[in-house]
């Protein structure tokens, strides 16, 4: 079971969607209300990270089906970032941290206190890294193939 640790970090990954309708949960560690989940709301035409009882939004309507996309939400201290395509969509001061409730980490979906999937990914995810730093903090070069081993 991967559990990502307290404090700062970043969570990437490469997502296509197939199909844009509702929200599309890229990653997860959530149940009844707790820890977080980070998803596209397509009727929304925003990024959405809960976690814990906030939830903070980045506009885009610039995502379309069949295009591959670099998203990076970082957590530095108390500040949070989203970049798409390594351009930034903004920061939050967030004051939570993570902890280790023995949620499991998902990918592709979210699931709520009756463990019924929630936010299904209708797409795909490729190259998903999660480090115990924060990567990025400013715009940056999007990578375009794998990444290497570290």
């Amino acid at each position: 079971l991967f559990t990502p640790a307290t404090g700062d970090m970043t969570w990437e990954c490469f997502v296509k969607f197939d199909i844009l309708d509702g929200d599309h949960c890229l990653f997860s560690k959530y149940g009844s209300g707790s820890e977080y989940q980070f998803f596209y709301s397509n009727s929304l035409d925003a990024w959405r990270l809960s976690y814990h009882a906030t939830t903070n939004s980045w506009s885009d309507s610039s995502i379309t089906t069949g295009t591959w996309y670099h998203i990076a939400l970082v957590k530095d201290g108390q500040t949070v970032y989203l970049f798409k395509n390594g351009t930034s969509l903004g920061t939050y001061s967030m004051t939570y941290h993570t902890t280790l409730t023995g949620r499991p980490f998902v990918l592709g979906a979210s699931f709520n206190g009756n463990n019924a999937p929630l936010y299904q990914l209708k797409g795909k995810l490729d190259e998903v890294r999660v480090t115990k730093f924060p990567r990025y903090t400013t715009n940056f070069q999007a990578p375009t193939k794998q990444f290497a081993n570290r």
